[in-house]
Parts: structure tokens; C-alpha cells; sequence
């Protein structure tokens, strides 16, 4: 009984990706995030396991209440997708960087407070991605 029940078992195994997080829709774009602080080990991490091009991480500042000084560095960035962390941004910057991409056909994301693989993969595919 035991060896049928391991014969079953290895029958039914499938190969796993080594990060669950991966989605190939991701791979090779560059992405803009805005919001908070950037943290180095969050944007190799994302860059790595979503095996994006570029991760541009732009901190916001609580003095600037507009979005528009962010489009410079979207321009510039010339991202493939833009991520808004909500919750570490000014709904009017939120509000005015989601305007910018929409008029220039920018994907645009919004993440709550952090940025991770997970996250930005299951966002992408719900925000942007399905049809």
C-alpha cells in the first residue's frame, strides 16, 4: 500500500517555478513606482522575481499636494507600467498620475503601501490584464 501511495504521489508532482510569484506577462518591462520610500532590497527583489527590465522607484513629498511633479520622471522612465502606492501618496497625486497615464496610454497600477512581487504580478493581471 505504501508503494502505490508514493507511485500516486510522484505521478501527480509537477514541476514548480522556483518563485511562485513569477508571471512572465511582467518579464522585461519597466515599471515606475511612486509612493513612500524607496527600499533597495524590495526593488532587487521585484526586479529579480518578475524578471522586469527596470524597477524606477520615485519617493513622494508630503509638501508637493500635485501629481504633476512626478511626470517628469514617468516621462523620462519611459515606463511600461506605472505602480501608485496608495497609502503613501496624496489621493490628488494618486489622482493626477492615474489622468497622466490614462491620456497617454500608460498601464497604470495601484498598490496598497507596498511593493512586492505578489502583489504588483496580481495586480497587473487584475487591473490591467484581463480581458
Amino acid at each position: 500500500m505504501q508503494q502505490s501511495l508514493s507511485s500516486d504521489a510522484s505521478r501527480l508532482s509537477t514541476p514548480v517555478a522556483t518563485h511562485g510569484y513569477q508571471d512572465h506577462s511582467l518579464a522585461g518591462k519597466r515599471i515606475v513606482a511612486i509612493g513612500g520610500r524607496p527600499r533597495p532590497p524590495a526593488i532587487l527583489n521585484i526586479r529579480r522575481d518578475l524578471k522586469l527590465s527596470a524597477v524606477d522607484w520615485v519617493p513622494t513629498r508630503e509638501s508637493k499636494p500635485s501629481g504633476s511633479v512626478y511626470v517628469s520622471r514617468i516621462n523620462q522612465a519611459k515606463p511600461d507600467i506605472v505602480v501608485l502606492l496608495i497609502g503613501l501618496m496624496r489621493h490628488q497625486q494618486a489622482s493626477d498620475l492615474r489622468n497622466f497615464c490614462r491620456k497617454r496610454g500608460i498601464p497604470c497600477v495601484t498598490l496598497h503601501r507596498s511593493l512586492s512581487a505578489a502583489q504588483l504580478s496580481h495586480a497587473w493581471l487584475s487591473q490591467c490584464y484581463s480581458a
